[in-house]
């Protein structure tokens, strides 16, 4: 039997005019599919629904260049931050990758568990079996299939429009987008992210990891020797033979054909290490059952590419990830530790220099941005460093949660003082515990030639 009349693509045939159908298996692997990609698929759906501190869980504020997470606001000065998680995440890939493979696509991948957990679940809910599913599609339309395809892709688009849905609320917020009110690019962003993702999840499927996945694409270059991944035992499994009673000198595979029909990529894994395959176990799940009638060891497991059952996990390639991911998780770390509650920014004001009283005092007047970055409302104090006898004017103010406010700065120092054509000063905002220098200038109309502590203009 081959893997064509199981239904399945094998390498090398026309996956255009290539089904998958999928026979559903137990067993480990298939349950620990449904202990990582549910809770994936919850979380993703839920988190912006969830209010931490008046805002979702996670909120991409795109106009006001802000993100929302769990309650803490980080604008484009924490871009660092960002910088060092796509780094962590990307290495990480690359680290997980080179041990074990493309288990990222078998268990957590998005494409994977809307697949897996919702569409071919609700898809043998309505089709029915496998077999009857593969007749009736080769039969010509008759009323009961229409309505099993009607029913089938009315369910298939609604969950389109629901993972859809939600990922435009990440942007808009759910209660703007499901009520109506967001606007005209919120909305048609939604119906075109719908339909895309209702041609994957119907009619693309597999097709989608195997031609446009970067991923599959240069996952090659991630793995060696040494890497882990589902493997068949050919020297025990061949030749193949089917039944009880085989020929002798006929190998431990049966060629039962349960590992095609099962594999979500319609692969033969006894064709040995291919790019197609997923990682995700199931065909060691369906040989299991089968050689243990025979009483047999199970002829697929998690092996090393060329084949050994032991990889060497402390290889030049692993312990250079590991040294990139530490450099990276340590500048994570130590730029967080030093991000601050409210974001400062401190400019003179546009047009100005210094203005001379009546009295002898020079002023300067600047231009106080500020943007609360905590959860709660923040009354920010405003000082000046470097300035002998220097008062400072501003308007005491209470920022909200997310609130950005720009404040005029009037720094004023009598006559007198003896300070230099250009003076260095630090303006301090002092929050709570937390405290924000920022370097700055201030002008006077003393000559060139500048006085002791000042500097030349």
């Amino acid at each position: 039997m081959s893997p064509r009349d199981l239904g399945a693509v094998s390498p090398g045939s026309d996956i255009r005019r290539s089904r998958v159908y999928q026979l559903p298996t137990g067993g480990f692997w298939h349950r620990f599919h449904r202990l990582s990609g549910i809770p994936f698929l919850a979380i993703y759906l839920l988190l912006p629904w969830i209010p931490v501190r008046g805002h979702p869980a996670v909120h991409v504020d795109l106009p006001d260049r802000r993100l929302w997470v769990f309650g803490h606001l980080f604008t484009p000065g924490d871009g660092f931050l960002l910088v060092f998680i796509l780094l962590g995440a990307a290495f990480g890939l690359f680290f997980v990758t080179a041990l074990l493979g493309r288990v990222w696509c078998g268990f957590a991948c998005p494409q994977t568990v809307l697949l897996e957990e919702v569409v071919r679940r609700f898809e043998r809910l309505i089709e029915g079996p496998r077999p009857v599913h593969m007749r009736r599609d080769a039969g010509p339309w008759t009323f009961d299939k229409a309505w099993r395809k009607a029913v089938k892709w009315t369910g298939i688009l609604l969950f389109s429009l629901l993972v859809a849905g939600t990922f435009i609320s990440y942007f808009t917020t759910p209660a703007v987008l499901w009520t109506g009110r967001a606007g005209g690019f919120a909305t048609g962003a939604t119906g075109v992210l719908t339909g895309l993702l209702f041609f994957d999840l119907v009619w693309f499927r597999e097709r989608f990891c195997i031609f446009i996945c970067p991923y599959a694409r240069f996952q090659g270059a991630l793995t060696d020797a040494d890497t882990v991944a589902v493997g068949y035992d050919r020297e025990r499994g061949e030749p193949r033979a089917p039944g009880r009673h085989r020929p002798e000198g006929a190998g431990a595979c049966v060629d039962c054909g349960r590992c095609v029909t099962v594999c979500p990529q319609g692969i033969d894994i006894r064709n040995g290490f291919q790019l197609e395959c997923i990682s995700c176990g199931l065909c060691i799940d369906a040989c299991e059952p089968v050689m243990q009638r025979f009483g047999q060891p199970n002829l697929i497991r998690w092996e090393t590419v060329d084949g050994r059952a032991k990889p060497r996990w402390t290889r030049p390639r692993i312990l250079a990830y590991i040294a990139i991911l530490t450099v990276i998780f340590g500048g994570f770390a130590w730029r967080l530790a030093r991000r601050h509650v409210v974001d400062v920014e401190f400019d003179r004001l546009p047009g100005t220099l210094y203005v001379v009283d009546d009295d002898g005092t020079v002023r300067n007047t600047f231009l106080l941005a500020l943007t609360n970055k905590d959860a709660e409302p923040l009354t920010p104090r405003i000082s000046v460093e470097g300035l002998p006898d220097a008062r400072v004017v501003v308007p005491e103010a209470t920022l909200a949660p997310g609130e950005a406010r720009k404040l005029p700065v009037s720094v004023e120092v009598p006559p007198g003082a003896g300070l230099g054509r250009t003076t260095p000063m630090k303006l301090v905002v002092d929050v709570g515990e937390d405290r924000v220098v920022v370097d700055a200038t201030f002008k006077s109309g003393a000559p060139v030639t500048s006085a002791p502590g000042g500097s030349e203009g």
